[in-house]
């Protein structure tokens, strides 16, 4: 599992460019269109100037072998930045953008549209309205890929799914059938988990979860199954959420591999890595994972210097933080207080290489490969988390243990399901149960 880090200093107005300490960690960044697709006059014109920006930051020293990510941007039309009214000129600039920029990208999301966001629009949250949108943007997507096949444009493509409400699933399977999205599409997304256990506090388990393994069977079933299998999950961060995606690339390199087919790559994303770093810049307290152990620090006064050094790896950097290590020290207004961001993206890799290092070391798989059915796995899962309980660094949680039980069980129940004949729309019935747990009130009449 990699992580994208999230871009918001395309510009480069920065004295000091601590992104590129964050990259150095992540290799992949992603930027949003947002910018230049909302406000009264947006238009393609104002996309022009997003794009000029990204071919800026792609020039920018030390940026050249990062992987870019562009954002649709529709995450304006979700907060009501851009009206109903204005849908269309989204839909158009988004795909003139697609169009126009395919050589200055590495990968784009579709333009999905979960909802409208203003209270005035309110009355125009029907299912007919979100299947019309939805569908035009995608069958106009859906052009341009094929127009550009010499570009090889679909392989830098993210189809979205959504599927939080029953609507939206609905409405999104009804569009992959109809534009046979399956015999085109090379890559897939989950969106809509964003602040999903805040209004859904009864999901227990990683939401994402069924969503993946039905990814992995639409793309078994594809003309491209002989292609690297890339899916991307938008925007978790929680370390149960993360751990479940770590054990899912596990499971399906595992199958890819018995069926002689290439390793998966899962990505996700995250703003949450900046913004808790700022709001507790000051409190903040660094890890590092020396390859047996979490290492804690109490502050970034206690930090290693030849960890410093790795994460601030330039002169100019390294010097940077130092600055503002002194005026922490001296309880003084950080000059940036950006500069602690990279150490929280280093706190958080750190993490993932920690549990990735816990499935090796209780050997999780064989659960899953040595199980004689479901009654024996649940029975060692429950051992498992115990054991983990009695021995993981105390910064875990009682609904990490308990969330990461529930999805150990989900996922020994999708993977012997995995096991059997592969049909799409074989987990249809396991999304809508997911669905039905989330109890979201569906806002589409």
């Amino acid at each position: 599992m990699e992580f994208v880090y999230v871009e918001n200093d395309i510009s480069g107005k920065r004295k000091v460019d601590y992104s590129l300490a964050s990259l150095k960690i992540s290799k992949r960044s992603l930027i949003s269109l947002i910018h230049g697709l909302k406000g009264k006059n947006f238009g393609f014109d104002t996309a022009q100037k997003i794009a000029f920006k990204v071919q800026k930051y792609k020039e920018r020293p030390g940026y050249e072998d990062i992987h870019v990510y562009i954002d649709s941007g529709g995450y304006s039309l979700i907060t009501g930045s851009v009206p109903f009214s204005e849908t269309s000129k989204f839909i158009d600039s988004y795909n003139r953008y697609l169009e126009f920029e395919r050589r200055t990208f590495d990968s784009i999301f579709s333009l999905d549209i979960p909802t409208w966001g203003r209270e005035e629009d309110s009355k125009h949250l029907t299912r007919t309205n979100l299947y019309n949108f939805n569908k035009r943007s995608l069958e106009d997507s859906l052009s341009i890929l094929k127009r550009f096949q010499h570009d090889n444009l679909s392989s830098k493509f993210f189809f979205v799914w959504q599927f939080k409400f029953k609507s939206q699933y609905d409405i999104w399977s009804r569009m992959y059938n109809e534009l046979q999205l399956n015999q085109h599409i090379r890559c897939r997304s989950i969106g809509g988990l964003v602040s999903l256990r805040d209004f859904a506090p009864n999901i227990k388990y990683s939401a994402f979860t069924v969503m993946a393994f039905k990814c992995l069977v639409d793309h078994l079933c594809s003309p491209f199954q002989e292609e690297q299998f890339k899916l991307h999950v938008l925007g978790i961060y929680l370390q149960q959420d993360r751990m479940q995606l770590i054990l899912i690339e596990k499971l399906f390199e595992q199958y890819l591999k018995d069926h002689g087919l290439p390793t998966p790559l899962l990505t996700h994303d995250t703003i949450n890595y900046t913004l808790s770093a700022l709001y507790n810049s000051r409190t903040f307290e660094p890890a590092h994972f020396n390859g047996n152990e979490l290492i804690l620090y109490k502050s970034i006064l206690d930090v290693d210097d030849s960890i410093i050094k790795r994460i601030y790896f330039t002169p100019e950097l390294y010097n940077a933080f130092y600055e503002e290590r002194e005026l922490f020290k001296a309880d003084k207004k950080y000059a940036d207080s950006s500069f602690i961001v990279p150490m929280n993206v280093y706190k958080n890799v750190s993490i993932d290489r920690l549990m990735n290092s816990i499935f090796e070391k209780y050997d999780i798989m064989d659960i899953f490969l040595n199980s004689s059915g479901e009654y024996q796995a649940r029975k060692r899962i429950r051992f498992l988390i115990n054991d983990m309980k009695n021995n993981l660094p105390g910064q875990h949680t009682e609904t990490f243990f308990s969330e990461t039980q529930n999805n150990l069980d989900l996922n020994y129940h999708l993977w012997a399901k995995l096991k059997t004949q592969i049909t799409i729309g074989m987990f249809d019935q396991d999304v809508n149960a997911t669905i039905r747990h989330i109890g979201l009130k569906d806002p589409f009449k």
